[in-house]
Formats: C-alpha cells, structure tokens, sequence
C-alpha cells in the first residue's frame, strides 16, 4: 500500500503585508499578498472560472473585501495562469476612515482584515472542518507621523495547541509600529470538544480587534 505523505500546514502558507502610513483619515500604502499550496490552488480555482471580462473587477473585488472604505490601484499579480508558482499580488491600499483625530490625540483602528475574527462556535453542534491545513502571516508595518508616539501597546496572545496555534504580537522599533499575527490550523478541524477552548481564544482575538492604536504629541 502507498503511504499518503503528511502535508504540513506551511505548505499553504498565505502572507498579508501592509506597510502603512497616515494620511488625514486614511491608512495608505503598499500590500503584497502571496498564496502557496492549497492556499493559491483555492484562489486559482475561483478566479480561473470566472468569465475573462469579470476577473479585473473580481479581483478589485476581493482585495477590497466588498468595502467600500477600501480602494485599491496600481495592482500587479504573477502569471495566474500558472497552477504551480507562488502566487503574489502587490498593490496600494487606501483605507478611509480609519483615522480621527482630537487635539493633540490620534485614534487608528489598525486592523482591516481581522481574520477569525468572527469565529466563534457557540451554537455549532459539531466538529469544524477546514477545506485543507491553514498557515497565515499577517504583518501591519505602520510608519508614525513625526512628533508622534503610542500611548501604549496592546497585549498580544500566543495559543499553541496540538490542533491550532493563534499568535498576535505588537513591536515598536524606531517610529514604525509592527503588528504581527500568525494562525495555524495544524489538523484541518477543530473538534467539537474543544470548541470551549476556541472560543475562548477568539474572543481575546476580537479584544485586540476592538481596541484602537492612539498616538499622542511627543
């Protein structure tokens, strides 16, 4: 009998990078998203099937995640042709109304993708399953205005069970503040007994999601 080789979760590894300034009420900058694996296979096999003259403006689409806060140009991708390669897409992100200012104070909600932000299993009866083992680096490299400086860091989390690891961590280094998460699904599943657990870690992810990044005058 043949032996199916176990697939590692990096082997889907999905990256978000946003490097990010302010600007008025918006954050803008550059994104670069990369899909290997499952991950891009998934992307692929959405995009492919849709009709030549809809992809620029499904892709628009899907990078803007249907907000209209969101505006995005300037996009570039890899061959997505190719089923095999890496695939990446680079763009500039506007993200409006993100910021507000009051006196000498500046309030940011950092984070627009918030990913598993909402998934919480509260009334689900049972076990989860993922289409394939996940693994998603999400970076948020944010360039301080001049004069600025964080009044203070939000705590991250750091879960590592032996079916998923939920890590979030916040840096400060010269003027740039990076925000770093990382979620692995190492089984494909979250079981139904361990739904307590989950649930737990999620809503201590949706407290970092709530909270706002506030600067003031240095």
């Amino acid at each position: 009998m043949e032996t199916v080789p176990i697939v590692a979760p990096e082997t889907n590894k999905e990256t978000h990078v946003f490097n990010a300034k302010i600007n008025n009420n918006a954050l803008e900058g550059n994104v670069s998203l990369t899909y290997s694996g499952e991950s891009r296979a998934s992307f692929l096999y959405v995009f492919n099937n849709l009709r030549t003259e809809m992809k620029n403006e499904a892709l628009e689409y899907y990078l803007k995640r249907a907000d209209r806060n969101m505006m995005v140009d300037n996009i570039e991708t890899s061959d997505l042709e190719n089923r095999d390669d890496q695939l990446s897409i680079d763009f500039n992100l506007k993200q409006d109304n993100a910021v507000s200012s009051f006196d000498d104070e500046i309030y940011i909600n950092l984070d627009y993708y918030q990913e598993y932000g909402k998934w919480l299993f509260n009334e689900r009866n049972t076990d989860y399953e993922f289409a394939h083992k996940e693994y998603l680096s999400s970076e948020i490299n944010l360039e301080l205005p001049e004069g600025y400086k964080v009044t203070e860091l939000p705590k991250g989390i750091d879960v590592n069970t032996k079916t998923y690891k939920i890590f979030v961590d916040f840096e400060l280094t010269d003027n740039v503040l990076h925000y770093k998460k990382v979620f692995v699904m190492k089984d494909a599943v979250v079981k139904k007994s361990n739904f307590e657990e989950w649930n737990e870690t999620i809503k201590s992810l949706q407290s970092i999601y709530n909270q706002q990044i506030i600067l003031v005058k240095d």
